[in-house]
């Protein structure tokens, strides 16, 4: 794989969902495998003016001390991401958070990293759609800047910065000869310029997809298969007496829970289309190849005691590097999220409420995405048999809730 490095400079004004847009992105980076980070100059002034309240009027324009400053804060940050993107090797994605509203801006950050070899892309949130920006401002009000202070003066506050940056406000254009994407209210419209390299069209590809009102996600693995029983890995076995119980308690959990779920998704094996079955008659099932468990390679069919007594060098370098290590013949947790990445990008679109029945390896990863789980780990996220797990997108992040559906005791 090449090398790249590459900033993505985000413009526009406040409560458009930049940081929603900065948080996603660096989230999709890490997730693919690059090294990215967030580079945000909002909180480096929150840190510098440490329990001090910057009003409105800190970002008037005709207030030239309080610009300078704000200019100065830019130019910091920007110097800590240089500094950041040349001690870090391989991919390198880096997302400068900031208004960056003029051309005088924008052009400021182009003089200094034009002594860099770094590539840049502009990313533009606009957006004139009332409810969108009701929901970044609620977003806004629960940041550090109105911390303690009560909602309706921190958004009196904040909607007079908003007319403060909309007065000097000036919008990417060609002229500018920059690479860029705009997104226009979420969706609705993209106008892209000069996206010229394979970096900069998976991110747009990203972009394109992100959604402020994504829908809810159940996930869950097979109920217990006759492998599981065996200790056996890979396979393509049916289920289990439990995994056939659990199966109708997954289906009355789900009836009961959500009647709103559109789609659920399994993979292609048996033990996934089988616990799927009582939802068949209610709901629109798919069956996905990519949703398949990790490929074994040689290792398929084998114990995990049987592949250290056969195969002892597969069990010490697995063990050494779990995430990338490929089974002979076989997958790595790698290759899992390499086969996931337009499945993220469905998901991330849709408003509506899915399920996704799959294996262990594929739910770890879909996991580290989706929880913002340091790639290293992704690999060791523990996911037993018999739980659903419903995932809820709030502000800039998911949160989790995990259910026990089934319990050895319950079998009848």
């Amino acid at each position: 794989m090449s090398h790249n490095k590459l900033i993505v400079i985000l413009v526009g004004l406040p409560a458009r969902g930049k940081s929603f847009i900065s948080k996603k992105l660096n989230r999709y980076s890490t997730w693919v495998g690059y090294n990215s980070k967030v580079f945000n100059v909002g909180n480096y002034r929150r840190e510098f003016f440490k329990n001090t309240f910057n009003d409105n009027k800190f970002f008037d324009s005709n207030n030239s001390e309080a610009k300078n400053l704000r200019d100065k804060f830019a130019m910091d940050v920007l110097e800590e991401l240089i500094k950041w993107m040349n001690t870090i090797t391989g991919n390198v994605v880096s997302i400068f958070d900031a208004t960056n509203t003029t051309k005088l801006r924008r052009s400021m950050l182009i003089k200094r990293l034009s002594k860099e070899n770094i590539d840049i892309m502009f990313v533009e949130s606009i957006c004139d759609k009332k409810n969108i920006i009701e929901k970044n401002l609620e977003m806004k009000l629960t940041n550090d800047d109105y911390v303690q202070m009560p909602a309706s003066v921190a958004l009196d506050d904040f909607k007079k910065r908003i007319s403060h940056y909309k007065r000097v406000y000036q919008t990417i254009d060609d002229d500018e000869d920059n690479s860029y994407i705009k997104i226009i209210n979420v969706q609705k419209s993209f106008h892209v310029f000069k996206i010229n390299s394979a970096l900069k069209l998976e991110l747009c590809n990203f972009l394109m997809n992100l959604n402020i009102n994504s829908g809810k996600i159940y996930l869950s693995r097979h109920g217990e298969s006759m492998d599981n029983v065996n200790g056996t890995i890979g396979g393509n076995s049916v289920l289990s007496r439990m995994g056939k119980q659990y199966s109708l308690k997954l289906f009355t959990h789900i009836h009961n829970d959500d009647n709103d779920i559109n789609t659920i998704y399994t993979s292609t094996l048996k033990r996934t289309i089988e616990t799927s079955k009582p939802f068949s008659k209610k709901y629109n099932i798919i069956n996905k190849k990519f949703l398949d468990e990790i490929n074994a390679g040689i290792c398929d069919g084998m114990t995990y005691d049987q592949i250290k007594i056969i195969y002892p060098d597969i069990s010490k370098d697995r063990k050494k590097d779990k995430l990338n290590y490929r089974y002979p013949y076989g997958e790595s947790y790698t290759d899992i999220i390499e086969r996931l990445k337009y499945f993220i990008l469905d998901l991330e679109r849709t408003e509506e409420c899915t399920m996704i029945i799959t294996h262990t390896a594929v739910l770890r990863c879909l996991l580290g995405y989706f929880l913002d789980i340091p790639l290293k780990d992704i690999a060791y996220i523990d996911v037993p048999l018999h739980r659903i797990i419903k995932l809820e997108s709030v502000a800039n992040h998911y949160e989790k809730t995990e259910i026990n559906l089934l319990k050895k005791k319950e079998i009848n």
